[in-house]
Protein backbone atom coordinates (compact mmCIF):
# COMPACT_ATOMS: atom_id res chain seq x y z
CA UNK A 1 0.00 0.00 0.00
CA UNK A 2 1.36 3.41 -0.95
CA UNK A 3 1.98 5.79 1.89
CA UNK A 4 3.44 9.22 2.52
CA UNK A 5 6.20 10.38 4.82
CA UNK A 6 6.65 13.80 6.41
CA UNK A 7 10.12 14.89 7.53
CA UNK A 8 10.05 17.89 9.90
CA UNK A 9 13.42 19.63 10.06
CA UNK A 10 14.89 22.18 12.46
CA UNK A 11 14.45 25.19 10.20
CA UNK A 12 11.89 27.97 10.29
CA UNK A 13 8.41 26.71 11.02
CA UNK A 14 4.98 27.75 9.85
CA UNK A 15 2.71 26.52 12.67
CA UNK A 16 -0.35 27.19 10.49
CA UNK A 17 0.86 24.47 8.13
CA UNK A 18 2.00 21.96 10.72
CA UNK A 19 -1.18 22.38 12.76
CA UNK A 20 -3.21 21.26 9.73
CA UNK A 21 -1.47 17.90 9.57
CA UNK A 22 -3.40 15.06 11.15
CA UNK A 23 -2.58 11.33 11.06
CA UNK A 24 -4.40 9.58 8.23
CA UNK A 25 -5.11 12.79 6.32
CA UNK A 26 -3.23 14.15 3.36
CA UNK A 27 -1.67 17.59 3.58
CA UNK A 28 -4.17 20.22 2.56
CA UNK A 29 -1.96 21.79 -0.06
CA UNK A 30 -3.44 23.39 -3.19
CA UNK A 31 -1.15 21.53 -5.61
CA UNK A 32 -1.53 17.77 -5.81
CA UNK A 33 -0.60 15.16 -8.41
CA UNK A 34 -3.71 13.56 -9.87
CA UNK A 35 -5.40 11.59 -8.34
CA UNK A 36 -3.92 13.02 -5.15
CA UNK A 37 -1.20 12.12 -2.71
CA UNK A 38 -1.77 9.06 -0.53
CA UNK A 39 -2.76 9.58 3.11
CA UNK A 40 -0.05 10.77 5.44
CA UNK A 41 1.16 7.71 7.37
CA UNK A 42 4.38 8.61 9.16
CA UNK A 43 5.67 11.86 10.67
CA UNK A 44 9.39 11.95 11.45
CA UNK A 45 11.01 14.62 13.61
CA UNK A 46 14.57 15.03 12.37
CA UNK A 47 16.51 16.08 15.47
CA UNK A 48 15.48 19.66 16.39
CA UNK A 49 12.44 19.32 14.15
CA UNK A 50 10.82 17.85 17.26
CA UNK A 51 10.54 21.37 18.67
CA UNK A 52 8.66 22.55 15.58
CA UNK A 53 6.18 19.69 15.88
CA UNK A 54 5.63 20.21 19.60
CA UNK A 55 5.15 23.96 19.10
CA UNK A 56 2.34 23.12 16.67
CA UNK A 57 0.79 20.78 19.25
CA UNK A 58 1.68 17.63 17.30
CA UNK A 59 3.59 14.47 18.12
CA UNK A 60 6.00 12.52 15.90
CA UNK A 61 5.78 8.86 14.98
CA UNK A 62 9.59 8.67 15.05
CA UNK A 63 12.55 10.82 16.13
CA UNK A 64 15.94 10.42 14.46
CA UNK A 65 19.26 12.21 14.21
CA UNK A 66 22.25 12.86 16.42
CA UNK A 67 19.79 14.37 18.95
CA UNK A 68 22.09 17.28 19.86
CA UNK A 69 19.38 19.87 19.14
CA UNK A 70 16.73 18.38 21.44
CA UNK A 71 16.57 19.30 25.11
CA UNK A 72 16.81 16.38 27.53
CA UNK A 73 13.35 16.94 29.06
CA UNK A 74 11.57 16.85 25.70
CA UNK A 75 13.44 13.71 24.68
CA UNK A 76 12.63 12.02 28.00
CA UNK A 77 8.93 12.83 27.61
CA UNK A 78 8.89 11.30 24.14
CA UNK A 79 10.57 8.16 25.45
CA UNK A 80 7.97 7.84 28.21
CA UNK A 81 5.25 8.27 25.60
CA UNK A 82 6.67 5.31 23.68
CA UNK A 83 7.83 7.27 20.62
CA UNK A 84 10.58 5.34 18.78
CA UNK A 85 13.94 7.14 18.82
CA UNK A 86 16.79 6.35 16.43
CA UNK A 87 20.07 7.86 17.62
CA UNK A 88 22.36 8.30 14.60
CA UNK A 89 25.51 10.04 15.86
CA UNK A 90 27.53 9.78 12.61
CA UNK A 91 29.36 13.16 12.38
CA UNK A 92 30.08 12.55 8.70
CA UNK A 93 26.47 13.20 7.63
CA UNK A 94 23.97 15.91 8.46
CA UNK A 95 20.64 15.21 10.12
CA UNK A 96 19.02 15.96 6.76
CA UNK A 97 21.12 13.27 5.09
CA UNK A 98 20.17 10.85 7.85
CA UNK A 99 16.49 11.68 7.35
CA UNK A 100 16.68 11.20 3.58
CA UNK A 101 18.59 7.94 4.00
CA UNK A 102 15.88 6.67 6.35
CA UNK A 103 13.16 7.84 3.94
CA UNK A 104 14.79 5.97 1.05
CA UNK A 105 14.41 2.68 2.94
CA UNK A 106 10.99 3.39 4.46
CA UNK A 107 8.93 2.18 1.52
CA UNK A 108 7.16 5.54 1.27
CA UNK A 109 6.18 6.56 -2.25
CA UNK A 110 5.80 10.26 -1.37
CA UNK A 111 8.06 12.43 0.77
CA UNK A 112 7.10 15.84 2.18
CA UNK A 113 9.71 18.03 3.90
CA UNK A 114 8.66 20.86 6.23
CA UNK A 115 10.60 23.49 8.19
CA UNK A 116 13.55 23.24 5.81
CA UNK A 117 14.36 26.95 5.57
CA UNK A 118 16.48 28.99 7.95
CA UNK A 119 19.58 31.12 8.33
CA UNK A 120 22.01 28.33 7.39
CA UNK A 121 22.34 28.77 3.65
CA UNK A 122 24.82 25.91 3.48
CA UNK A 123 22.09 23.59 4.76
CA UNK A 124 19.51 24.97 2.32
CA UNK A 125 21.81 24.61 -0.70
CA UNK A 126 22.87 21.20 0.54
CA UNK A 127 19.20 20.19 0.65
CA UNK A 128 18.68 21.04 -3.02
CA UNK A 129 21.89 19.25 -3.97
CA UNK A 130 20.75 16.14 -2.10
CA UNK A 131 17.28 16.21 -3.62
CA UNK A 132 18.76 16.41 -7.11
CA UNK A 133 20.23 12.97 -6.44
CA UNK A 134 17.39 11.55 -4.33
CA UNK A 135 16.04 8.40 -5.99
CA UNK A 136 12.58 7.16 -6.80
CA UNK A 137 10.33 9.11 -4.45
CA UNK A 138 8.00 11.99 -5.19
CA UNK A 139 9.45 14.80 -3.08
CA UNK A 140 7.77 18.06 -2.08
CA UNK A 141 9.19 20.93 0.00
CA UNK A 142 6.53 22.80 1.97
CA UNK A 143 6.58 26.51 2.85
CA UNK A 144 3.15 27.53 4.09
CA UNK A 145 0.84 27.55 1.06
CA UNK A 146 3.82 27.44 -1.33
CA UNK A 147 5.60 24.29 -2.40
CA UNK A 148 8.52 23.02 -4.46
CA UNK A 149 8.32 19.63 -6.13
CA UNK A 150 11.17 17.54 -7.49
CA UNK A 151 10.13 16.08 -10.85
CA UNK A 152 11.78 13.00 -12.31
CA UNK A 153 11.55 12.03 -15.97
CA UNK A 154 8.02 11.28 -17.17
CA UNK A 155 4.59 12.90 -17.28
CA UNK A 156 3.26 14.73 -14.22
CA UNK A 157 -0.34 15.94 -13.93
CA UNK A 158 -1.35 18.47 -11.28
CA UNK A 159 -4.48 20.13 -9.99
CA UNK A 160 -4.31 23.80 -9.06
CA UNK A 161 -6.34 27.01 -9.33
CA UNK A 162 -6.41 29.37 -12.32
CA UNK A 163 -3.84 32.10 -11.88
CA UNK A 164 -1.57 30.13 -9.57
CA UNK A 165 2.11 30.78 -10.24
CA UNK A 166 4.31 27.97 -11.57
CA UNK A 167 8.01 27.91 -12.37
CA UNK A 168 10.44 25.21 -13.52
CA UNK A 169 14.15 25.31 -12.84
CA UNK A 170 16.82 22.84 -13.82
CA UNK A 171 19.39 21.95 -11.16
CA UNK A 172 22.87 20.95 -12.30
CA UNK A 173 24.28 20.32 -15.76
CA UNK A 174 22.07 17.44 -16.89
CA UNK A 175 20.37 18.25 -20.24
CA UNK A 176 16.62 18.53 -19.89
CA UNK A 177 13.61 19.08 -22.14
CA UNK A 178 10.06 19.82 -21.02
CA UNK A 179 6.56 19.85 -22.48
CA UNK A 180 3.99 22.08 -20.78
CA UNK A 181 0.19 22.09 -21.21
CA UNK A 182 -2.48 24.00 -19.31
CA UNK A 183 -0.19 26.94 -18.55
CA UNK A 184 -0.16 30.50 -19.90
CA UNK A 185 3.10 29.75 -21.70
CA UNK A 186 2.88 26.20 -23.11
CA UNK A 187 5.94 24.47 -24.50
CA UNK A 188 6.88 21.51 -26.66
CA UNK A 189 10.30 19.90 -26.31
CA UNK A 190 11.67 23.08 -24.77
CA UNK A 191 15.32 22.86 -23.72
CA UNK A 192 15.32 23.97 -20.09
CA UNK A 193 18.66 25.72 -19.85
CA UNK A 194 20.24 27.01 -16.67
CA UNK A 195 18.76 30.36 -15.67
CA UNK A 196 15.30 31.82 -15.29
CA UNK A 197 13.52 31.25 -18.62
CA UNK A 198 11.32 28.56 -17.04
CA UNK A 199 9.91 30.83 -14.34
CA UNK A 200 6.91 33.21 -14.14
CA UNK A 201 4.34 30.91 -15.71
CA UNK A 202 0.75 30.57 -14.51
CA UNK A 203 -2.09 28.05 -14.47
CA UNK A 204 -4.93 28.55 -16.98
CA UNK A 205 -7.54 26.13 -15.62
CA UNK A 206 -7.73 23.54 -12.84
CA UNK A 207 -5.22 21.08 -14.28
CA UNK A 208 -1.85 21.26 -15.98
CA UNK A 209 0.73 18.79 -17.26
CA UNK A 210 4.51 18.71 -17.25
CA UNK A 211 6.46 16.17 -19.30
CA UNK A 212 10.12 15.90 -18.31
CA UNK A 213 12.85 14.31 -20.44
CA UNK A 214 16.01 14.32 -18.37
CA UNK A 215 16.04 15.27 -14.72
CA UNK A 216 15.84 16.60 -12.14
CA UNK A 217 13.56 19.60 -12.47
CA UNK A 218 12.28 21.69 -9.59
CA UNK A 219 8.70 22.90 -9.96
CA UNK A 220 7.59 25.83 -7.80
CA UNK A 221 3.94 26.49 -7.03
CA UNK A 222 2.60 29.72 -5.51
CA UNK A 223 -1.17 30.08 -5.00
CA UNK A 224 -2.62 33.22 -6.56
CA UNK A 225 -3.83 34.63 -3.24
CA UNK A 226 -0.28 34.67 -1.83
CA UNK A 227 1.07 36.87 -4.60
CA UNK A 228 2.34 34.63 -7.39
Amino acid sequence: MRHSLLLVLNGTSDPRLLARIRPGEELLMPLRPVPGRPPLRTTVAVDGGLGNLLTAGLEPDLILGDLDSIDADSLARQRRAGIPIEHRPDPGSSDLEKGLAWAATSGASHLDIACWQGTRWDHVLGLFSLLAEHPRQQVRLLDGPRSILVLDAGEHVFRAQPGDGVGLVRFGRTPCRIDLAGLAFPAHSLSLDAGCHGVSNSVLDTEFKVQVSGCPVFLTHTPLETGA
